[in-house]
């Protein structure tokens, strides 16, 4: 599988992603590690956790990293980059606080993340939500304290507006410092609309026309999470809440017509599309089934062409 670079840090990753926030819940360590092989047989590299999986299970918070930590720690896997997530909103059966994004906040959130995985230094390290009551001046100085002190290596941003990010990597650039070298943010070729503004910064982001401008213009790399939309492109699709409108039914319609002429199924074409964009893109794939893991990393060899991408791509009249 090819390898994605992320400017502004060492870091070269896998084309696709494994994104693990149901890893370890219900499942054997044997479970884990059939998953995390077949990912590794197939030349991926790059793992996603967070510190908050899995806290709305009975595994709870750190399920996901303890589990991870237990495979490095019994495999040795060279190349495999781990990123994960601290600076979650406090929620019904997690830590709260009013400033999730507080440098004690985000300190201890990397020292439990440490533990979990039993590492020494986290690769890449994404902040899982805004918090508006910062500023990015305050978020970006924490981070590179962070940095300097060993426990992360290169930086990034999940669910963040487009308007701070950049005014946090303006501010990382004029001051010499590391800024975000990704950005973490819902996307797949289905169409979905955002969801209600929630109050300071506490929400997931859909990309918009605004995000996916911002990263053809920057370059910043574009980490898709739901990058299957949930299933929606399978046979057995049962059309996914915020998934089901003209636009998705329509480009479901010309996968299926593509997957026919190459090849391959649906979902693979889907996750082509991400990967071909003028920017780079990686898909996550967070399935737990290894039949539809070895589907989803199979996209990698599928290739589009500009216009086939831009096919794919319907809009609603």
């Amino acid at each position: 599988m090819k390898r994605v670079a992320l400017p502004g840090s060492d870091l070269a990753v896998s084309a696709i992603g494994y994104g693990t926030a149901d890893l370890g819940v219900g499942m054997t360590d044997g479970d884990v590690a059939s998953l995390l092989g077949a990912f590794r047989d197939a030349g991926g590299t790059f793992v996603d956790t967070a510190h908050v999986y899995a806290f709305w299970t009975s595994a709870g918070a750190g399920s996901s990293e303890c589990a991870i930590g237990r495979y490095l720690a019994a495999n040795r896997w060279d190349d495999v980059v781990v990123a994960t997530k601290g600076g979650h909103p406090g929620l019904p059966g997690y830590r709260r606080t009013d400033r999730w994004l507080d440098p004690g906040r985000i300190h201890a959130d990397i020292e439990d993340s440490l533990g979990r995985l039993r590492v020494d230094r986290i690769d890449l390290y994404y902040l899982h939500r805004d918090d508006l009551d910062l500023t990015v001046d305050e978020i970006i100085d924490a981070l590179n304290e962070e940095i300097r002190a060993g426990t992360i290596g290169a930086i990034a941003a999940s669910n963040w507006s487009v308007a701070r990010l950049q005014a946090a990597n303006d501010y990382a650039q004029a001051r010499g410092l590391q800024g975000f070298v990704a950005s973490q943010i819902e996307w797949s070729l289905a169409s979905k609309r955002p969801a209600e503004p929630k109050p300071r910064g506490d929400q997931t982001v859909v990309a918009q026309e605004q995000d996916i401008e911002f990263h053809r213009r920057s370059g910043l790399p574009l980490c898709a999470y739901a990058s299957t939309a949930r299933g929606f492109f399978a046979p057995d699709s049962k059309n996914p809440s915020g998934y089901d409108n003209e636009a998705s039914r329509t480009r479901r319609e010309r996968a299926r017509e593509l997957a026919a002429q190459k090849g391959c199924t649906p979902t693979q074409i889907a996750l082509a599309w991400l990967m071909n964009q003028s920017f780079p893109c990686i898909p996550l794939t967070g399935t737990v089934s290894i039949e539809h893991l070895r589907e989803n990393l199979g996209a990698a060899a599928v290739t589009l062409t500009d216009s086939e991408r831009d096919y794919l791509a319907y809009q609603e009249n």
